[in-house]
């Protein structure tokens, strides 16, 4: 019984440390929008192409801002963790997400199976797991993203395939798998996906073949 009340403490005191974490998270992310903000502006207004040296600060003026996100999405974590089970399909998710990224422009290539049995799924964490998917692939893919649900072994399978830069480096999830859950920008995606692919008992795996590098969700 001892035991018992010492493991709940201690889960307890574990609970409320991750939150204080995901709250300083978001707070320092949150204050650090306004002063880069200002530092983006300021590069506007000094002119487009002006120089390598104001080029090269707007670059990274872009890539902290894309840290912060990461950082307030790490931070709210929990919240999609915490979401409510409900059985749906899956294809009516990604047709939802293809939607989405087409009112900005991106088109996603759809080849969804028809007739798959509905799912037990965390809708908004599913969702926020596939963009971080998509959005890797779109970077990585010249812009030509491909979305793929299939059944194999009887199991419901999303693929999200982009085409294989043919560099003969690891670009993508493979390189944040390799950078690890420290490395910055991608770890912070990457653990995002590891936790929402956890969450559903899934399991993440890229392949590279035929031109193509794939990351199926099962």
């Amino acid at each position: 019984a001892q035991l018992a009340i010492t493991l709940n403490k201690m889960q307890s005191a574990l609970d409320v440390m991750m939150k204080e974490r995901e709250t300083l998270l978001a707070g320092v992310a949150h204050d650090l929008r306004t002063p880069l903000s200002r530092m983006r502006l300021a590069l506007e207004l000094e002119g487009a192409g002006k120089n390598e040296l104001i080029d090269g600060l707007r670059d990274d003026a872009i890539e902290m801002g894309a840290v912060m996100e990461q950082f307030i999405e790490l931070s709210r974590l929990n919240l999609e963790v915490e979401e409510a089970w409900v059985e749906g399909d899956i294809n009516a998710l990604v047709q939802e997400i293809a939607a989405k990224y087409r009112r900005v422009g991106i088109h996603l290539t759809l080849n969804l199976t028809e007739g798959l049995p509905s799912v037990q799924q965390k809708p908004l964490a599913l969702a926020r797991l596939l963009n971080n998917l998509i959005d890797n692939a779109y970077r990585h893919g010249n812009g030509m993203v491909t979305v793929k649900t299939y059944l194999t072994a009887g199991q419901v399978a999303i693929a999200v395939v982009n085409p294989d830069p043919g560099t003969g480096e690891n670009t993508g999830l493979m390189l944040a798998l390799s950078q690890g859950p420290s490395s910055g920008a991608a770890g912070l995606g990457l653990s995002i996906v590891r936790r929402f692919a956890e969450v559903h008992a899934a399991t993440l795996r890229e392949t590279i073949a035929g031109g193509e590098r794939t990351y199926t969700l099962i």
